[in-house]
């Protein structure tokens, strides 16, 4: 089992929001790995096939309350019906930049509530860039093909 999440610092007190992944080892132990320095905020969106064509209809930040659903057996096909996932990341320079202050606000998607995640502005020294890319699941929708 992989997980991925934004850690405050890469070093205790460094301040550098770092993109980091916990892996379960056979030992039953996790063993966290620092990938990309400077990633501040990923947000994730999953574009759900509700008609059985494997293109996306609907896309939730939470697949599995999406259309009032919170349990079985409906929480589980939403899931099922993942066929693309949008990510959106958030980077930031290492080292603030004299003079600069970030007044830019950086739309990240949507929220599990439907609603738009903006976050900024920083008014920090701190240089910043926002990556979407959207991801098709081929496992998910290539079955659904006819």
């Amino acid at each position: 089992m992989r997980i991925y999440f934004i850690a405050n610092n890469n070093n205790p007190g460094d301040g550098v929001p770092t993109l980091k992944r916990a892996e379960l080892g056979a030992n039953g132990e996790f063993s966290v790995v620092a990938l990309v320095e400077g990633i501040e905020n990923l947000q994730l969106e999953y574009g759900l096939d509700t008609n059985g064509d494997s293109m996306p209809d609907v896309v939730s930040a939470d697949p599995g309350t999406y259309g009032g659903c919170a349990a079985d057996p409906c929480y589980i096909t939403n899931w099922l019906n993942a066929v693309t996932a949008k990510i959106h990341l958030l980077s930031r320079s290492t080292d603030a930049s004299p003079r600069y202050k970030d007044t830019k606000t950086y739309p990240l998607g949507l929220q599990a509530d439907g609603t738009q995640l903006v976050v900024g502005p920083f008014n920090d020294g701190f240089k910043r860039h926002a990556y979407t890319e959207t991801i098709r699941m081929n496992n998910p929708a290539g079955r659904r093909e006819s």
